[in-house]
């Protein structure tokens, strides 16, 4: 088995919230093998991109940012919107703080960017509520990405805060 598809195959059940041992005994790995995945499946993208040296992400203030944060009313028109006819991949990540990096010009020049946690996702096959994005994660402030697979593509993405009452 490839080293990819070891790691998908933990993936997946590290998804399905499998214990260590379920997965040691279904994939026959050592458990440490798991550990190590286990690591890489729990800090996500952005996290590990954090991680690097040389982050690759993008800042997070842009004219585009500022256009992609949405209330809860405009995001449940996004969702009414989704194509009956057509699978859409709804990915969901929590938004946990944020991280300043040193942008390398100057020791005082830093960007800001979104510390982000990948909650993971699930295919839509029509229309969906708020309630339903609340019943799967909770209240709190997330990232929400809603992807096509045919045409294949980003549909939209937004950052939005769930389930408070309006202050």
């Amino acid at each position: 088995m490839s080293k990819g598809e070891l790691a998908a195959l933990v993936f997946e059940r590290l998804e399905q919230r499998h214990s260590l041992s379920e997965i040691v005994i279904a994939l026959r790995i050592p458990p440490e093998d798991v550990r190590e995945l286990y690591h890489t499946w729990l800090v996500g993208l952005w996290a590990g991109e954090l991680q690097r040296k040389e982050p690759a992400l993008p800042a997070r203030h842009t004219d585009q940012d500022a256009i992609r944060r949405v209330t809860p009313v405009q995001l449940s028109q996004l969702l009414a919107a989704l194509p009956s006819n057509r699978s859409t991949r709804i990915s969901i990540a929590r938004m946990i703080g944020e991280f300043m990096i040193s942008d390398g010009t100057a020791a005082d020049s830093f960007v800001e960017y979104r510390n982000l946690c990948e909650l993971g996702g699930f295919d839509a096959s029509g229309p969906l509520a708020v309630a339903d994005l609340i019943a799967r994660v909770g209240a709190g402030e997330y990232r929400v990405s809603a992807y096509g697979f045919e045409p294949r593509g980003l549909r939209w993405e937004v950052f939005v805060r769930l389930g408070e009452e309006p202050s």
